[in-house]
């Protein structure tokens, strides 16, 4: 939107041992759909709505585990 055109090709890196790169070709279509996710959660984060998704893997690495409510008592 900044420069009026849509962008030829997104990446995104991951800089872990190994670097994963994803890659997509933007369409009317996805661009509308990336735009109303972003406003849907930027709302719900507005509005406080923002309930955990307890999983072993995600919860394993969450910087708040020690203080989450969905978290179960060992």
């Amino acid at each position: 939107k900044l420069f009026g055109r849509r962008p030829q090709g997104l990446e995104l890196r991951f800089l872990t041992p190994a670097v994963l790169v994803g890659r997509s070709t933007p369409t009317p279509k996805r661009i509308a759909r990336a735009e109303a996710d972003i406003e849907a959660c930027a709302a719900a984060i507005r509005e406080g709505r923002f309930p955990a998704s307890p999983a072993f893997r995600a919860c394993s690495y969450c910087a708040y585990a020690a203080i989450c409510p969905s978290r179960r008592s060992e």
